[in-house]
């Protein structure tokens, strides 16, 4: 659950017309447990406005959404870093969507989700 007074670093709209936000402890979760990752904040916010694909897990219940992208090249020999993909990772709290984290992955799709766009 968000505090209410933390910080949005930025928020962009996703391809279906809602409104995703990065919030400063979201950004400092990534930060300290995804150090490797963390550099790639421009690609997450890049990831949420035009992502390859969006999956939603499958349970009814859940209020989870996986944003995949390329992540180029360049990027990776820059951070010397092997992988292909990134997964941004967005919930559904109290109205909101917000991005829980980010993680690096070789391929796109998770388990116990679909593909719902496009």
């Amino acid at each position: 659950m968000p505090k209410r007074k933390d910080k949005i670093r930025w928020e962009e709209i996703n391809p279906l017309g809602k409104i995703i936000k990065l919030r400063n402890n979201n950004y400092i979760h990534v930060k300290n447990c995804h150090p490797d990752v963390c550099a790639l904040y421009e690609t997450a916010r890049n990831t949420i406005k035009n992502p390859l694909e969006i999956w939603r897990d499958t349970e009814e219940k859940s209020k989870v959404w996986y944003y995949f992208n390329k992540v180029d090249e360049e990027t990776c020999e820059l951070l010397n870093i092997d992988i292909n993909y990134i997964m941004v990772v967005v919930k559904q709290i109290q109205g909101e969507f917000l991005i829980a984290s980010w993680y690096n992955v070789n391929q796109i799709g998770k388990k116990g989700a679909k593909k719902i766009w496009p």
